[in-house]
């Protein structure tokens, strides 16, 4: 995160790139940071090379020889640095690409990760929870169109057997996909308790549960 923060800086610095400064009549094509930093070297050494033989009495030949030895390193770089200015672009595109390619290796991981846990919710709401739904909604449709008085007894017996048929099952992490229930094992639990909600009447539904 600490190096695509500082790619990101890099980009946005460099984004006013180039930009044209008026100087007197011409102007000056300032192609990035590096750019600026390099004239501004250039300058400071011509001053200093025109205090050393305009104001000092009596300069120093070493120092007037490292002068103008940066000076010429300066001055090549001037004269090449748009070709280096290039590379540099190229850098920076490089850097830019890689954190957007980790990026997108990191998206895709999340959907895939979500992908999964949803494939596997699928396969638990379709072999587990459906089929219940409807055995449930049978057995209260059943038990409201009873009588008051058969009523209460109907649905304490049908708690009874709902709740050990309920006991019965395998804990939920086994319905997913992958887990420890094979999918043909899942497709007959669906079908036998569809078939069971076709039964007619509460008795049979709860008998053949």
């Amino acid at each position: 995160q600490v190096g695509e923060a500082s790619t990101a800086r890099d980009l946005k610095s460099q984004s006013a790139y180039p930009t044209a400064v008026s100087i007197l009549c011409g102007h000056v094509v300032l192609l990035s940071l590096e750019h600026v930093a390099v004239l501004l070297g250039f300058c400071l050494g011509c001053i200093l090379m025109s205090l050393e033989l305009f104001v000092v009495s009596s300069p120093e030949s070493h120092t007037l020889f490292l002068i103008g030895w940066i000076q010429l390193c300066n001055v090549v770089v001037l004269v090449r640095f748009e070709d280096i200015d290039i590379v540099q672009q190229l850098q920076r595109e490089c850097s830019a690409l890689a954190s957007e390619k980790s990026h997108v290796q990191e998206r895709h991981a999340r959907m895939r990760d979500f992908w999964s846990k949803l494939q596997q919710l699928t396969d638990l709401w379709l072999y587990r929870t459906i089929p219940r739904l409807n055995l449930y909604s049978e057995i209260h449709g059943s038990v409201g169109g009873m009588p008051p008085e058969e009523c209460v007894q109907a649905l304490g017996h049908a708690n009874e057997v709902l709740e050990a048929f309920e006991q019965k099952l395998p804990r939920l992490q086994a319905w997913r996909n992958g887990g420890e229930l094979p999918d043909t094992l899942k497709k007959q639990f669906r079908d036998a308790v569809n078939k069971v909600c076709r039964e007619r009447g509460l008795d049979r539904v709860l008998l053949s549960l």
